[in-house]
């Protein structure tokens, strides 16, 4: 069986936005198709599928800052009837090959500390552990974007992982295009961490 891992078309995008991606997340975490189909058309987003035998069993939208130097990821997801089979783990120790010039990749993960209650707690913690064992690690700097508190990961592309400082640069130069100066100003804090909370 050949798995293949594809760069999506914008067409090929917005089918897995429309199907996929506004089902698999909060409504208050996905962003306007529109804001996606314009930072791709400025080369700063790139859309991921990966198939086999024409299922898609996982995708990844990645954003970038402007020097192309910092990568984020926007949205990741194996689809239900495909988890806990190692093809997400799979996705991303190949989905970096694609970017042979980055230093790696931002995650952001949902803050432990502020789940609603012990089965998201749970969900939270498993996710944080998922991507632990695909080699990302976690850096001690919270960020909240509006409402949402984050936790910020970091995939390396070389073996030396970059200090807290460049990781929050890094952050800031993206969310300098996401968001725009003006609302990154005013919507997004960072804080580096000591113990569990933002």
């Amino acid at each position: 069986m050949e798995r293949r891992i594809v760069k999506l078309s914008i067409e090929e995008g917005k089918k897995v936005y429309c199907e996929r991606l506004v089902e698999d997340f909060p409504a208050c975490e996905v962003k306007p198709w529109e804001k996606i189909e314009q930072f791709t058309e400025a080369g700063l987003y790139d859309m991921f599928g990966m198939w086999e035998e024409g299922v898609l069993l996982a995708y990844a939208f990645v954003a970038m800052d402007v020097s192309k130097k910092h990568l984020l990821m926007d949205y990741f997801a194996v689809s239900n009837d495909w988890r806990g089979k190692g093809y997400g783990q799979y996705f991303l120790a190949h989905l970096w090959e694609l970017y042979p010039n980055t230093t790696g990749v931002i995650f952001e993960v949902e803050d432990v500390e502020e789940a609603v209650n012990e089965q998201e707690r749970v969900l939270r913690k498993r996710r944080i552990h998922f991507y632990e064992k695909v080699g990302l690690q976690m850096y001690p700097v919270c960020a909240r974007v509006y409402d949402a508190c984050y936790q910020l990961m970091f995939f390396s592309n070389t073996e030396n992982m970059p200090d807290t400082e460049q990781i929050i640069e890094g952050y800031k130069a993206l969310y300098r295009v996401i968001l725009g100066v003006e609302k990154m100003e005013k919507h997004m804090e960072i804080i580096e961490k000591k113990g569990n909370l933002c």
